[in-house]
């Protein structure tokens, strides 16, 4: 079990530098805000990388929105990018 357990960690510790070094594609939130998912989204992607998202009528936006308080994953400075900082950075013409 520790073998395999170090093996794993190796390839997420891999896979996370080499989508760091490429900074390769946007993720969302949607049906994820558990702590587990987004603990590891956060190890493998910066938070920069990460928006908001919420797959209506499977989850509400109030149940995303509060899974993603409460998992505690994010600081409030990262779950302000999160929630409409990094969105407006990439879709600048549709801010408010």
């Amino acid at each position: 079990m520790f073998f395999a357990r170090r093996v794993s960690m190796k390839l997420i510790e891999r896979f996370a530098s080499q989508v760091q070094e490429r900074n390769v594609g946007y993720y969302d939130t949607a049906q994820a805000t558990n702590p587990v998912a987004m603990g590891a989204l956060r190890k493998v992607v910066p938070v920069s990388q990460i928006v908001y998202g919420t797959d209506y009528w499977y989850r509400s936006a109030a149940e995303t929105a509060r899974g993603l308080t409460t998992n505690k994953v994010f600081t409030d400075e990262e779950m302000r990018a999160i929630n409409r900082g990094n969105a407006e950075r990439i879709l600048p013409r549709y801010r408010a």
